[in-house]
């Protein structure tokens, strides 16, 4: 009865291979740390965020055609004969000074309201799209992570079926 023992043996060998990298395994992960990880880490959500974060200031900045446009100058002037050195002291350059204010508003303008429907839908869309991209990513996460917790239990059980083959074969080389 040589046969059974090189059957259990071999059939040993093969759930050790098996199941040999998966007993190096790393501790289980917990839900909330794949949570804070693919918060953290995913390019598409990050990128959606910026997304809703730069249509956000892109309406913020629509807005800003319905104030008022304000402009102010100011400039100091010496004019006169002679040269460079003269122009600072002598009494024969003459000075003048300007100051403007000026402002200006538009009463009404349908490209303005325009602009800002325009902000408004690309705010919109970007925030359904940043809805969307977490939707995605959190059922990717879900099947992910019920996937890694059947590959753990998996793990668990090729460890128990690796012990019992070892201790059915040690039973039978004592009764051989």
């Amino acid at each position: 009865m040589k046969t059974a023992p090189t059957l259990l043996a071999a059939l040993f060998g093969c759930t050790g291979w098996i199941a040999g990298p998966a007993l190096y395994a790393q501790t289980p992960l917990a839900w909330d740390d794949c949570v804070k990880e693919a918060a953290s880490r995913n390019r598409d959500l990050l990128a959606a965020q910026q997304s809703v974060k730069a249509a956000e200031d892109s309406h913020l900045a629509s807005l800003g055609q319905f104030l008022p446009q304000i402009a102010f100058k100011a400039g100091i002037n010496r004019s006169g004969n002679g040269g460079v050195n003269d122009a600072w002291n002598s009494p024969l350059y003459g000075q003048s000074a300007n100051l403007s204010l000026s402002a200006s508003q538009d009463i009404f303008s349908l490209k303005d309201f325009a602009s800002v429907d325009q902000a408004n839908a690309q705010l919109d869309l970007a925030r359904a799209q940043l809805a969307q991209t977490k939707a995605q990513l959190s059922r990717d996460l879900k099947i992910d992570f019920y996937q890694l917790l059947y590959s753990q239990k998996q793990i668990d059980l090729l460890k128990t079926i690796v012990d019992r083959q070892k201790a059915n074969m040690d039973l039978v080389e004592m009764n051989y």
